[in-house]
């Protein structure tokens, strides 16, 4: 049986764009740190500028080495599908390729009233949310899979919790 090192035995991702949502802390902030530590161009897609750019300030000051990878913030709230679509769209006139997109963002809440659209933010925020921006970035995507060496991912972190939350109702 082999091991695998994640430290030393992840392909180089100099060249590579990630974009990554509820990047600005807990399992999202360290899949941020990691991309920029192998060499991506991490995109935090984050909420709250103020506390997306502390975060990037902490990562730097945590030791991001001339060499690695770059963070950026990007302004993504998935609760409103306008905003996703404004994001998406913003995304795509901003780079020309992405190689991860990865959806980290999400929530428990027991609040069950339906939001502005009429939906629970919980299935607009897991669900309807990284369902749009996925559709919008579909397009850049496959135009990045078709380069040479390219390795496109979608690549959505879920939890349990949905379990633990149905129980509350």
């Amino acid at each position: 049986m082999t091991s695998f090192n994640p430290s030393t035995d992840l392909l180089d991702l100099k060249g590579k764009v990630a974009l990554v949502s509820g990047g600005s802390s807990g399992i999202g902030l360290e899949t941020v740190r990691f991309l920029a530590q192998v060499g991506a161009l991490v995109y935090m897609g984050a909420r709250n500028e103020s506390r997306a750019t502390g975060a990037i300030a902490e990562l730097e000051h945590d030791g991001l080495q001339p060499g690695n990878g770059e963070i950026r913030y990007f302004d993504l709230d998935l609760n409103n599908p306008r905003d996703v679509k404004v994001a998406g769209e913003a995304f795509l006139e901003r780079e020309k390729r992405l190689d991860l997109l990865i959806h980290n963002a999400g929530i428990v809440s027991t609040n069950t009233k339906p939001g502005r659209d009429g939906v629970v933010e919980n299935v607009t925020v897991n669900y309807i949310g990284p369902f749009l921006l996925t559709q919008i970035l579909l397009p850049l995507l496959k135009k990045t899979a078709r380069e040479p060496s390219s390795d496109v991912r979608v690549i959505y972190v879920s939890s349990a919790c949905h379990v633990n939350y149905c129980m509350l109702l």
